[in-house]
């Protein structure tokens, strides 16, 4: 009785014109800038008049700031502004070899019991607080009883090259000779756990590799990479962020299960004193299957990726400007604009020391070759940057305005 009911209130409700109204069709929520991205937007707009006149396209709406729709390779992303911003501090300071005038670092700096570690010529460390970049004249003291050429953080230790021999660094005793296996020539470390020190080799165009020393076993594994900047392990996976400037530039994700299923170096040489063979270079395969790709885009690079308070971040370089973003998929989300300009490295790393502790570690050839001219440190919700030599000088090169 009541099912009929209804049917005959429902057709009388048609009859009347009293149909039941469809949803209202939500309209999608209007997006506003958050404060930090005014400048950031406000070149990209003028940009993107100036391709609209030019191939005589509609303009994106925000947030969208580029869509590629090509459906080749690594081509099909697209770039749009976050809702929200990081909220990061920033600040920019210079310092400078206190022992020589040479400017440049002659080994990448590293974070060592709460002190940017950093080698000058002519074989001298400086150190200086994290929290407030004051030099620790008494540790420095300690440390500069020789001279070394190199250094690098391995095992928690202070590791130096001096004269062909490596030393460690123990708070008793100073420097003793170092008897563990020191997996590098005179490379940065790119990443280190319990199980695997990494390193990286770049030919730039003619390609890269990845290494990872098998503290255990003494055994070297690899696979290809152009050109590695970044690892992070998570849930027990190494993510390798690769990134070349040649032509217009690109950057890949690669997700490595297992290190000692890729490829094992078995050369005479250790991987690390091989001089790259332009006549004989060629990709290997070994191991291929261990290896899978997350993202591979063209026409940007990837500087950096770290994680920090649990969230994964990514150094975008994109059109003449150097922004913190997040990636998933294809879509590449604006979240700080770091300092708004062209801020441009060669050959960087990045290290994440703690969860909220990072240092990036950046060269730029024209300026210096291979070493460090700057690096970038995170500690919490602060961005600084290290400049090696004068401000002025160092923008106009690296920045390029």
């Amino acid at each position: 009785m009541r099912r009929i009911y209804k049917v005959l209130v429902a057709s009388v409700g048609v009859g009347l014109g009293l149909q039941q109204c469809a949803p209202k069709k939500t309209e999608p929520e209007q997006y506003v800038a958050p404060p930090e991205f005014r400048a950031f937007l406000e070149y990209n707009q003028k940009r993107q008049k100036e391709i609209q006149q030019l191939f005589k396209i509609a303009p994106l709406p925000l947030p969208l700031l580029y869509k590629e729709d090509s459906a080749g390779v690594g081509k099909n992303f697209k770039i749009e502004a976050g809702r929200k911003a990081l909220g990061l501090t920033k600040s920019e300071i210079v310092l400078r070899n206190p022992y020589a005038a040479k400017p440049f670092p002659l080994s990448y700096s590293i974070i060592y019991k709460n002190d940017l570690v950093t080698l000058f010529e002519p074989g001298y460390f400086a150190c200086y607080s994290i929290e407030n970049q004051v030099r620790d004249l008494d540790f420095e003291r300690r440390l500069n009883t020789r001279r070394f050429q190199y250094h690098w953080l391995i095992n928690g230790q202070l590791v130096g090259l001096s004269e062909g021999k490596y030393y460690a660094f123990g708070s008793i005793n100073g420097w003793e000779p170092y008897s563990a296996e020191v997996p590098f020539n005179r490379q940065p470390k790119l990443f280190e756990d319990e199980r695997y020190l990494s390193f990286l080799t770049c030919n730039g165009e003619f390609g890269g590799e990845v290494y990872f020393y098998d503290k255990l076993r003494r055994n070297y594994y690899m696979t290809g990479a152009t050109c590695p900047n970044s690892i992070i392990k998570q849930d027990g996976k190494y993510f390798v962020l690769s990134s070349l400037g040649h032509m217009m530039g690109g950057a890949d994700l690669q997700v490595i299960a297992e290190p000692a299923k890729l490829r094992r170096w078995k050369g005479m040489q250790k991987p690390q004193d091989r001089k790259f063979d332009y006549g004989t270079h060629a990709p290997d395969t070994t191991g291929a299957s261990q290896v899978h790709s997350v993202f591979e885009f063209y026409g940007l690079q990837v500087f950096s990726t770290f994680r920090l308070e649990g969230h994964t971040y990514y150094m975008v370089n994109w059109e003449s400007k150097t922004f913190l973003a997040t990636i998933e998929k294809n879509v590449i989300t604006l979240v700080d604009p770091l300092f708004n300009d062209a801020l441009y490295t060669h050959n960087p790393v990045t290290i994440n020391y703690t969860p909220d502790l990072v240092l990036m570690n950046m060269d730029f050839y024209g300026l210096a070759q291979e070493k460090e001219v700057a690096c970038i440190l995170i500690t919490g919700s602060h961005l600084m940057k290290i400049n090696w030599n004068d401000e002025k000088s160092n923008k106009a090169i690296i920045y390029g305005n």
